[in-house]
């Protein structure tokens, strides 16, 4: 049972929920749903294509204060918070020309499974012999030591490539995560 503190609590949460969301434009919203396709379940994908195309201000406003609300019922404004911290960090380091952050792999890791524990890259990597090939494609691997999503997983890493060196695009070519694509032979294509 919640007492009575417990549901003021969580009104005022709503509450602050509603002013993040009221303090966004339409723009920043219209970014924010569309960067829920990596945590949203594949019967949200159809609603957030809508609106990431069509939905008007209202729309936007009320699905983001439902989404936060049935992803966390303890604490939807945290998740919020912390997704749109995840979202600004992304945008950043993994957007590239044509695609926004959440459309590229690392963006997509990132937005679904948060931050690395840490993050190598083809001269960091403690693993590859040294400096056998100097011809390497640029990648990058990112070890999470723990991940509670979509299961209680441990030691999980995610190898990214360049492939195109014109542009800062690198594709998932292999992880030890569940559901995601793997290739054990993927130090043969860096």
């Amino acid at each position: 049972l919640y007492t009575r503190s417990d549901v003021e609590e969580k009104a005022q949460a709503i509450g602050n929920l509603e002013e993040e969301i009221a303090a966004m434009n339409t723009k920043q919203r219209r970014e924010m749903v569309a960067s829920l396709l990596p945590v949203a379940s594949a019967s949200e994908h159809s609603s957030i294509a809508y609106l990431r195309q069509k939905g008007t201000d209202e729309e936007l406003r009320n699905y983001l204060s439902a989404f936060w609300n049935r992803k966390s019922k303890e604490n939807p404004l945290g998740e919020f918070l912390r997704f749109r911290e995840l979202m600004e960090y992304g945008a950043q380091r993994y957007a590239t020309q044509p695609m926004p952050a959440s459309q590229t792999d690392r963006g997509r890791v990132l937005l679904q499974y948060g931050k690395p524990n840490l993050v190598e890259n083809e001269y960091s990597d403690r693993f590859r012999k040294a400096m056998q090939n100097l011809n390497t494609v640029p990648y990058e691997i990112w070890y999470y030591y723990t991940l509670d999503k979509p299961v209680k997983q441990s030691d999980v890493i995610f190898v990214f490539v360049q492939e195109n060196r014109g542009n800062e695009n690198y594709r998932l070519l292999h992880s030890t995560g569940i559901w995601e694509v793997r290739n054990r032979e993927w130090r043969k294509a860096v």
